[in-house]
């Protein structure tokens, strides 16, 4: 499968479902606690819920990159909501210029990515011929 045959309307729903849906999370979770690190779990549990309810998704067949775009989009968009909150309403004259803000973007994309790789594991194929080698 290459990015040609991905159709987006497919992943588009799961993503911006369990992506606001985690971003609100993210929101109530500065709102209730002054500790950063409760966004982890946060970011953990909705990633996990997207790939149980990929895994659960019958209508259309999920492969290694549809699964791997739909988790770095779903990150993405939960990080963004969280971020714009931050620099909107907690700290608005932050004073952090474009490139302040350009590197974080970086380092939160390449977590997205990472995490993506590692949770669309779960739909990677395996070769049948392979497992059959192994198996006599």
């Amino acid at each position: 499968m290459n990015l040609q045959q991905i159709n987006l309307k497919q992943i588009m729903p799961t993503v911006l479902i369990f992506g606001l849906t985690g971003g609100a999370l993210l929101i109530l979770s500065t709102m209730l606690s002054n500790k950063g690190w409760w966004s982890i779990p946060i970011y953990a549990i909705v990633m996990i819920v997207t790939v149980i309810v990929l895994k659960a998704e019958k209508r259309f067949k999920i492969a290694y990159l549809k699964a791997f775009l739909t988790l770095v989009l779903t990150f993405m968009l939960m990080t963004y909501i969280l971020y714009f909150y931050i620099i909107t309403f907690v700290n608005p004259d932050n004073g952090i210029l474009l490139v302040g803000h350009a590197w974080i973007f970086f380092i939160m994309l390449g977590l997205a990515i990472t995490s993506g790789a590692i949770m669309g594991l779960f739909f990677l194929k395996t070769n049948n011929r392979l497992t059959n080698i192994q198996s006599s």
